[in-house]
């Protein structure tokens, strides 16, 4: 069922074939608004398949009075994240259905003083012992974990709606990219990084739009608070900055944030613009010192020149530099 045979670069005219999909996973409406990969990946299976989740359907998905017979079960990324010890629950009674091939999206496997993630060998070990088929992971160590838990691992990169994102993709100049900094996301003291270059930020004179998760606690009379943006209004917004600040997260994980900046046209359209990488969490870094000449211990600072030919063989080398390239990027 699970097929290794086709590449990520050649599935464009592949039709899977059409699965009746139980979805495991918690309401995840409330969560989707700030991880929205929570439901992105699972909004994608559902173009391709049937999906069934017990949590938000109005029909059974299981039982003697449910018309769906499922022909995997998935356990989605938060309902994963969740999981602190190798006896936790499934979702479902597994001794009922002790041949449906089960998938696991596992998700924050760190540990991470500063957030409640569990402990990476319990999710492990309970990958196992629920007869796990497969399991997925965001972070690179798909090898690691797959010796550590019997149950092959499967590395999945983030991605991005280039629909979505890109559609106001390379519009430049002063009108259309009014912004020169942004930022969106959590900053306090959990991330010491990034409150470090959005201090130094809000000295410089330059326009920025900085939105962090703190000020949304604030009466929204108040003008410091913040109003969390659609997603299409995040995308135009993204398009309408020159430089946007992302930052890893730990394990050095590249989360979404960078994907949707790369579509979107601060980062990797020919613009004139600056790309604020961090070294991977959690090395200690210095205070970000932005400028011409930046201290390389602190970020790595690349500017793009403004003339479009040049901007363009920048652009080539960068994407030449990836894994394979950047294929119809250019």
């Amino acid at each position: 069922m699970l097929s290794t045979n086709i590449a990520f670069d050649r599935v464009g005219n592949y039709t899977p074939p059409r699965l009746r999909i139980l979805w495991i996973e918690d309401n995840t409406h409330h969560y989707c608004l700030q991880w929205s990969y929570y439901c992105d990946i699972k909004r994608a299976l559902s173009r391709h398949h049937d999906i069934c989740t017990p949590t938000e359907s109005r029909r059974p998905c299981l039982g003697p009075k449910s018309s769906f017979v499922p022909d995997m079960a998935i356990v989605g990324p938060h309902y994963a994240s969740n999981v602190y010890t190798p006896e936790a629950t499934l979702g479902f009674d597994r001794s009922l259905y002790p041949n449906l091939p089960l998938v696991i999206f596992q998700n924050k496997m760190y540990a991470w003083a500063s957030e409640l993630a569990g402990e990476v060998q319990a999710k492990l070990d309970w990958a196992r012992i629920t007869g796990a088929v497969a399991a997925f992971t965001f972070l690179t160590r798909s090898r690691e974990f797959s010796n550590r838990s019997g149950v092959p691992h499967y590395w999945m990169p983030f991605g991005v709606d280039t629909t979505l994102y890109g559609k106001f993709a390379g519009r430049f100049g002063p009108e259309a990219q009014p912004f020169d900094v942004g930022f969106t996301g959590a900053s306090s003291s959990k991330y010491p990084l990034r409150e470090g270059i959005l201090r130094t930020v809000k000295d410089m004179n330059v326009s920025s739009y900085l939105g962090t998760w703190s000020q949304t606690n604030l009466n929204r009379a108040d003008s410091r608070s913040w109003k969390t943006l659609g997603r299409n209004d995040y995308a135009q917004q993204l398009a309408s900055t020159k430089i946007w600040i992302s930052t890893t997260g730990p394990e050095g994980i590249v989360g979404t944030r960078f994907y949707e900046v790369l579509a979107s046209g601060p980062f990797s359209s020919p613009a004139t613009q600056a790309a604020l990488t961090p070294h991977p969490y959690p090395s200690p870094a210095p205070s970000p010192r932005p400028g011409p000449s930046p201290d390389p211990t602190s970020f790595r600072h690349d500017v793009a020149p403004r003339q479009p030919t040049e901007r363009r063989r920048r652009f080539r080398r960068r994407c030449s530099r990836t894994a394979g390239g950047l294929r119809g990027a250019v």
